[in-house]
């Protein structure tokens, strides 16, 4: 089974790696770790290249499993496939998680928390989950009747060092500072909490900070970080498990898996 990654985030991808090699394991595969830019995903040479490999079948993780160019050679080269959390809601099979309402749900918990000026760190804008959990953010703001402004909006790219870049903006004007941010993931959110410590600006009393993942760095860092637990590694296995499940075939098999917010220090 070969699995297709183009992720900044080395600790989502790993989660998912770790979930398809127990899966292929089990049932006797070896799982192929194939790196692929964009650029690589849309050309027909990607998909060629995994036929010549002589895969049986393919996993393809954000944002590759949103690359159409590259499914439809797949499809062509009658390779079986499945997407994990792709950004459309289609009927090929796939693995998911609701990320609006995760988003939403966090956001939500932070206005509960009575926080009404809240930063929000976009993700690599070339992953659809990056807009999902934006939307989500929007969606509780409005439904609290707050407003989102653009300047409480700042874009990174899944890694701890754009969360410390977007938290430079957030938080270098002391007179301007949001009372929480929510970033994307939690390595942009350790990057919120290494410049709220350098700043001086104490968590949580003055500034509450948030994640999504629920990776290992959640719990490595101090204050202990409050995140969207997503089942990434389950995510991973599940996708090896249908396309290693030769019995299932016909209809596609769409999976949505569950999340959990994850209260801790921050």
């Amino acid at each position: 089974i070969a699995l297709l990654y183009d992720n900044p985030n080395p600790n989502y991808v790993i989660q998912i790696q770790r979930g398809a090699i127990d899966a292929c394991r089990r049932h006797g595969y070896h799982l192929l770790l194939e790196p692929m830019t964009h650029a690589q995903a849309c050309s027909p040479d990607a998909a060629h290249q995994l036929s010549r490999l002589g895969v049986d079948g393919v996993i393809l993780t954000p944002p590759l499993s949103d690359s159409k160019p590259l499914r439809d050679e797949i499809k062509k080269l009658g390779l079986r496939y499945v997407v994990v959390a792709p950004g459309d809601v289609g009927d090929e099979p796939s693995v998911r998680m609701d990320d609006v309402k995760a988003a939403t749900e966090m956001a939500t918990y932070l206005i509960d928390q009575g926080h009404r000026d809240i930063g929000f760190i976009l993700g690599d804008p070339n992953h659809v989950s990056s807009h999902k959990r934006r939307e989500g953010f929007e969606a509780a703001m409005t439904s609290a009747g707050l407003r989102v402004n653009e300047d409480r909006v700042v874009t990174g790219d899944f890694t701890f060092r754009s969360g410390v870049k977007a938290a430079e903006k957030l938080l270098g004007d002391a007179s301007k500072r949001p009372t929480a941010i929510f970033a994307s993931n939690d390595d942009m959110a350790a990057g919120v909490l290494s410049v709220a410590g350098r700043l001086a600006i104490d968590v949580p009393d003055a500034l509450s900070v948030c994640g999504f993942d629920n990776s290992a760095i959640a719990q490595i860092i101090w204050p202990q970080l409050t995140t969207v637990a997503q089942p990434i590694e389950e995510m991973g296995r599940k996708a090896a498990e249908i396309l290693l499940d030769r019995s299932k075939s016909g209809e596609p098999d769409i999976h949505t898996l569950d999340f959990k917010i994850i209260v801790r220090g921050s």
